[in-house]
């Protein structure tokens, strides 16, 4: 009896853009981050320092996902981690400058 299997190898890992937030300003830690430039990615972490992501097991991928940021007004950086079905990882980043004082990152803008 003869059979035959074939394989294919997947080496490309998943790619795009995401956003924290509108990319520029937050006025609250709570922000909603925009995977929709994210392409071929099947599951999903964030994390505020690059080291501890979460959550744990990585969630299923989708194009947005609620997020908070770490406390104090400055530049913030949130870490993503997408991967395929066939574990190939793609590590980015955005930044987004919470200020909680309210109307002083609307007086900027108008700037």
């Amino acid at each position: 009896f003869d059979t035959q299997a074939s394989i294919t190898l997947d080496t490309v890992a998943p790619s795009g853009v995401f956003k924290a937030g509108d990319g520029k300003y937050a006025t609250s830690t709570q922000v909603m981050l925009d995977n929709t430039d994210v392409i071929g990615a099947a599951s999903m972490q964030f994390s505020n320092d690059g080291v501890n992501y979460s959550p744990v097991p990585p969630t299923g991928f989708s194009s947005s996902y609620q997020w908070t940021l770490s406390a104090g007004d400055s530049v913030k950086i949130v870490y993503a981690r997408f991967k395929d079905v066939g574990g190939n990882q793609f590590d980015t980043q955005a930044s987004i400058t919470l200020d909680t004082e309210i109307g002083r990152a609307a007086c900027r803008e108008r700037v």
